[in-house]
């Protein structure tokens, strides 16, 4: 509109506030009704972009309108076919005839493949508002059967957006103040919903099956919330969702007249694995999981299910690693049965099972030493094709644990490489967050933190994954605790406030495991050891905690020590060990230990540690050439907070020399 006045145009430009898309549909609008020049001056402007978008579909012919309409009950994007579907009493050749208008018009762009998209999702959503809610009714319908229909044996492609359309379709007709008649059985919604929380479960999308299962429950009759609160404990499979699922199922079994004997055995299974397989469970529900596993036990012998009892033999062995009681004639005869249930399983190709039984094997195996037994499981449950991505992600888990901890960083970040790369484009990632974490932490302890750059946009995608449910963010937060290192060693508000924010979350208040976590954040924020108020019966971040004082020159509290020992006596840990013994040599105020341990940390890899403490020591012992080797690495890494330090340390030792 080169010939619009100038008035008009600092009108507008005063109405938009600065949104472009405002500003284009005011000049759009004008330009519809023919209006430029001074004879705008006299058109009164619309108040909002909404109320500028509708007048734009308020001038368009009644075909035009009816077609722009049906494609936003479509969706964002659309093909002709389906807004054929939705309006029934259009020709194919009317609808391309109204599109080609609606292109004319700017409100909708070609797609590839001959779809069609609107040019801004407020436009969809204005046109969406002009339907009456019966008319929203009928057309989503009207679509979703379509879709049903012609879906044929592509319908799991398809599964997702039937499932849209169905619940829309229901919900709809009951948020209207007189309940509408339903074009469809509510059934059909709750199928495909339920259809579309496994197939989101089977690739990984963990979020969307929770929504897909949950949305299920709410339109389901009551009769059937049993089944579909098991359903969402199964799609969602690990963290307080899974639980509290399970717990929602059981409660409603027990309330059955007839209490089904094999139904019962199933859910108190399942629960049970839900609260100890992946740890989510204070060690104040002891005495619950002790009473509900001899429930199961009792339940499973009075069925004739040999399966069931088995895997009621796997949350046994789980309750054991669990409670830390065990001996070690319990474990090896847990590692025992592990593996003969594993046998049992492999043969039936349950392998959700079969995995269940290698992964318990795989932690017993570690805690009496058996590395090589352990990284053989783990890798022979790999090797299943058909294996869920949650098994197939803990199982790359365990191996990057086993690598880390035995000290072989390398093949940890390796083997965790090589499978980000078998991912295709798009595949969620939220499985991965345990092994990512590790492989970043391997990266972080060694010294090789531009590699970590690569591995971000991962841990940044399983974050956005898993924030429906931070119990099940433990992992995240390992990796963004790295991630806060670096930031803070680099002197970098930006990541550091990020990554610090995302902690917040990963971390709340009254969480369990989530104490020593906080405390741990409220310290490196700080850079001040006494936020830190360790709680010896919250086991987690307890080597991040020895670190944290190690390279701040301070005593670890002893509670703190004890719990690393104990852990150590159950798995062996060359970051630990190490740890322990710099801990324990500060502890003495041993020069000589801690000298001779910082060589053994930097002959372990142990690249950042050992540098840091060689200032701490340098400190203590006014010895000039641990300056220098430390300051080699903490330059090559960028540690600008601990150069700081050096310098500080250097300037001060130049200064007793001049006095001397």
């Amino acid at each position: 509109m080169g010939g619009l006045h100038e008035a008009i145009r600092e009108r507008i430009v005063e109405r938009c506030g600065g949104n472009p898309f405002f500003a284009v549909e005011l000049v759009r609008g004008l330009a519809e009704h023919g209006i430029t020049g001074k004879a705008a001056l006299a058109d009164t402007l619309p108040d909002t972009v909404h109320a500028a978008v509708l007048a734009r579909i308020d001038l368009l012919s009644p075909q035009e309108r009816a077609v722009v309409q049906a494609a936003s009950v479509a969706g964002r994007a659309f093909r002709p076919a389906t807004v054929h579907a939705a309006l029934g009493d259009r020709t194919p050749i009317e609808i391309d005839e109204a599109l080609d208008a609606l292109l004319t018009h700017n409100l909708v762009v070609s797609a590839q493949g001959g779809a069609f998209t609107f040019r801004h999702a407020l436009i969809r959503d204005v046109a969406y508002g002009t339907l009456s809610r019966a008319e929203r009714v009928r057309m989503h319908g009207k679509i979703a059967a379509w879709l049903e229909e012609n879906a044929g044996d592509q319908v799991d492609e398809y599964t997702e957006l039937i499932a849209y359309h169905y619940r829309e379709t229901v919900l709809l007709s009951r948020q209207a103040a007189v309940p509408l008649e339903l074009p469809i059985d509510p059934a059909r919604a709750v199928h495909y919903l339920t259809r579309a929380g496994q197939l989101a479960s089977r690739s990984g999308a963990f979020a969307e099956a929770r929504t897909y299962l949950q949305s299920a429950i709410d339109l389901a009759p009551r009769e059937e919330h049993l089944q579909l609160y098991e359903q969402l404990g199964d799609c969602v499979v690990w963290g307080n969702t899974a639980v509290d699922a399970y717990r929602q199922a059981l409660a409603r079994w027990r309330g059955t007249a007839e209490q089904d004997p094999l139904v019962g055995v199933r859910l108190l299974r399942k629960l049970l694995i839900a609260s100890l397989r992946w740890n989510v469970t204070p060690r104040s529900a002891e005495e619950e999981l002790v009473r509900l596993l001899a429930e199961a036990r009792r339940l499973a012998e009075a069925v004739d299910d040999e399966d069931e009892r088995w895997r009621v033999q796997l949350a046994h062995i789980w309750l054991l690693l669990w409670s830390e009681n065990d001996t070690l004639q319990d474990v090896e005869k847990g590692r025992s049965t592990a593996l003969v249930a594993a046998t049992y399983f492999e043969a039936r190709a349950d392998w959700v099972s079969f995995s269940d039984a290698l992964d318990a094997y795989t932690s017993l195996s570690r805690g009496v030493g058996a590395h090589d037994d352990a990284l053989a499981a783990s890798r022979r449950r790999l090797s299943i094709p058909e294996l869920p991505a949650m098994e197939r992600g803990d199982a790359l888990n365990m191996m990057a644990q086993l690598y880390f901890h035995l000290g072989n960083y390398s093949r940890c970040y390796e083997i965790v490489r090589e499978e980000l790369t078998r991912l295709r484009p798009g595949e969620p990632v939220g499985y991965l967050a345990g092994a990512v974490a590790l492989a970043m932490r391997a990266l972080y302890v060694t010294g090789r933190w531009s590699e970590i750059d690569a591995l971000m946009p991962t841990l940044e995608d399983v974050w956005e994954q898993v924030q429906h449910d931070v119990s099940t963010a433990t992992d995240v937060a390992y990796g963004y605790f790295t991630v806060l290192d670096i930031a803070l060693a680099r002197e970098d508000q930006v990541a550091t406030s990020t990554a610090a924010s995302v902690l917040e979350r990963c971390l709340p208040t009254g969480q369990a495991n989530a104490q020593n976590g906080r405390s741990l954040l409220a310290a490196l924020l700080e850079d001040d050891p006494r936020p830190i108020d360790y709680d010896p019966s919250n086991g987690d971040w307890g080597t991040n905690l020895l670190l944290f004082f190690n390279e701040h020159g301070v005593h670890a509290p002893p509670a703190l020590i004890a719990q690393e020992h104990y852990w150590l006596s159950w798995a062996a840990s060359v970051l630990r060990s190490r740890c322990v013994e710099i801990t324990e040599a500060l502890a003495a105020e041993d020069l000589a230990r801690l000298t001779a341990a910082l060589d053994e940390a930097e002959a372990a890899g142990l690249i950042i540690h050992a540098a840091r403490m060689r200032v701490v020591l340098a400190q203590r012992t006014s010895d000039r050439a641990q300056l220098e080797r430390a300051r080699s690495a903490l330059e090559r890494l960028g540690d600008r907070h601990f150069l700081r330090r050096l310098d500080e340390i250097a300037a001060t030792l130049d200064e007793e020399g001049k006095v001397r």
